[in-house]
């Protein structure tokens, strides 16, 4: 994932690494541009070379990336000790303006095609 969420996934509690939680949203961005994959969980290399836009499967993986942490954060209780205060609720609403501008981009970029609308017509139901 791109370091600029690393941060932002951190503090929503994504583990990076072998089992990483980005398998989710590979595999999201793959059905959503059409492809099939064995495992929804874990796609394969194979299943990855069959990206032919990059840079719309990236967006799809962020995009996906971003909700998730978002409703984890919603999970979260925000906490205070002594001057120490970790404000969960407050990065969840960041988020939703995040997310906002992540599907307003996708819609801008790629346009209504038929993956795009399906997967925006689910997000603002």
């Amino acid at each position: 994932m791109q370091p600029r969420l690393e941060p932002l996934l951190v503090a929503a509690g994504f583990t990076f690494g072998a089992d990483t939680d980005l398998e989710d949203a590979i595999g999201y961005a793959l059905r959503e541009l059409g492809h099939s994959v064995a495992d929804a969980i874990e796609p394969t290399d194979s299943e990855l070379t069959a990206v032919t836009n990059v840079n719309h499967y990236l967006d799809l993986v962020e995009l996906r990336s971003l909700e998730t942490a978002h409703t984890r954060l919603l999970l979260k209780v925000d906490l205070a000790v002594g001057p120490r205060r970790q404000s969960y609720s407050q990065i969840a609403t960041g988020l939703e303006t995040a997310i906002a501008r992540k599907r307003k981009a996708l819609m801008d970029k790629y346009g209504s095609g038929v993956v795009i609308d399906m997967a925006f017509k689910r997000i603002e139901e």
